[in-house]
């Protein structure tokens, strides 16, 4: 089985912030995602980095006998082609948003 984490952090390394949510399909997560983007303002947006990641069983955390799979408790996630990744959408300057 495979999911998909729409992941948002932050592109500061101090700050250590990450949310996530997971959904069944590649074009929903993508769509959340763009979704969140377009909402963050120009400063938010240089500030964060939001993508879409593949996970699957094997990427989980091990989890107790009787415990349910928490997908969003992945050791590792892999890439796959066709993900949203914020970081291929260039934030232009401030000062070229007045132009």
């Amino acid at each position: 089985m495979k999911k998909y984490i729409v992941i948002s952090e932050s592109t500061n390394p101090n700050r250590g912030d990450m949310f996530t949510s997971t959904f069944d399909s590649k074009e929903a997560a993508n769509n959340e995602a763009e979704e969140l983007w377009n909402h963050l303002t120009h400063s938010e947006k240089q500030r964060n980095h939001i993508y879409v990641e593949a996970v699957t069983e094997e990427c989980l955390l091990p989890v107790e006998e009787g415990e349910e799979l928490d997908w969003t408790a992945f050791d590792y996630t892999l890439f796959e082609e066709g993900c949203f990744d914020s970081r291929n959408i260039p934030v232009a300057d401030e000062e070229d948003d007045d132009e």
